[in-house]
């Protein structure tokens, strides 16, 4: 989008990755992480600039008889409800200090950043519907998107687009680093930790630094990413099973959470959470 060539992206992508580590600690890390999620409300903004077709009731209808429809309906459960932040909210509780009388603050901060989620993903829906489908080319969907904003609202729009399109991926880069080196310190009872001086020689570190080589190399060396991430999104569906299940059981005993444990509202509302997760990623697959 912005003319560099993709194995220098992948190398500033790379730095900036590794060189956050070195910032001072976890709440530094979680500013940064802030302020790149910020430049994902560009969308808002383009969403003034760009308007959707008028819409019928036709078009807004779930009863589509396509295959398709329905992978993307798991593609987009999978893109949300991710098994890896589960490990990073739990750790990052742990980093923050988090303690029972927190509980209410949490939940109340956890509803605000869900509607803001959802906000944000209609702001994208929106901005993705303005662009005609005749305009998108398998071999390369992402510039087609820039291509076809740039007829639409000019070069400016291409810009924000690829901003917000960058600081998403490195937002989910970040993140998922330090989740698998959270997951893998707790599975080896490694004291993991980001408010530890950086160390190759500590585990967690060397963990977050590595899991990012593999990364690199799908970037630079495979074609199609975005059936890629659409694959990894609907086993997302598949792997969130297992540690879904772990949550139900600890949140329903008393025994781990005493008189904080789910209601039976809540134990409910878990359950027929976990059921249509599932349901729907076994759909997408019949």
């Amino acid at each position: 989008i912005f003319g560099v060539p993709v194995w220098i992206s992948v190398i500033i992508t790379l730095v900036i990755h590794t060189g956050l580590i070195f910032t001072g600690g976890y709440r530094s890390v979680e500013k940064i992480l802030i302020a790149f999620s910020s430049l994902l409300f560009l969308f808002l903004l383009l969403d003034i600039f760009v308007h959707p077709p008028s819409i019928t009731l036709n078009d807004i209808s779930p009863f589509v008889s396509s295959n398709s429809f329905f992978y993307l309906v798991a593609a987009n459960i999978g893109a949300v409800i991710m098994p890896w932040m589960i490990y990073y909210q739990m750790s990052a509780n742990v980093e923050r200090g988090v303690t029972k009388k927190h509980i209410k603050n949490e939940t109340r901060e956890t509803l605000i950043g869900a509607i803001v989620s959802e906000v944000l993903m209609m702001a994208i829906i929106v901005f993705s519907w303005a662009i005609p489908p005749s305009l998108f080319s398998n071999s390369n969907p992402v510039m087609s998107v820039a291509g076809s904003i740039s007829g639409i609202i000019g070069s400016a729009g291409v810009i924000l687009f690829g901003l917000a399109l960058w600081a998403s991926g490195m937002l989910a880069l970040v993140v998922v680093s330090i989740s698998l080196s959270y997951a893998i310190s707790d599975g080896m009872k490694i004291n993991g930790s980001l408010n530890r001086k950086f160390s190759l020689r500590d585990p967690f570190y060397l963990f977050y630094v590595l899991e990012i080589i593999p990364a690199a190399f799908v970037a630079l060396f495979f074609k199609n990413l975005v059936s890629i991430a659409l694959g990894v999104m609907v086993f997302n569906v598949f792997a969130v099973s297992v540690p879904f299940i772990f949550i139900i059981k600890i949140a329903s005993s008393r025994k781990i959470m005493g008189h904080n444990r789910a209601s039976r509202f809540e134990y409910a509302s878990l359950v027929g959470s976990f059921i249509v997760i599932l349901m729907f990623g076994v759909l997408s697959f019949v």
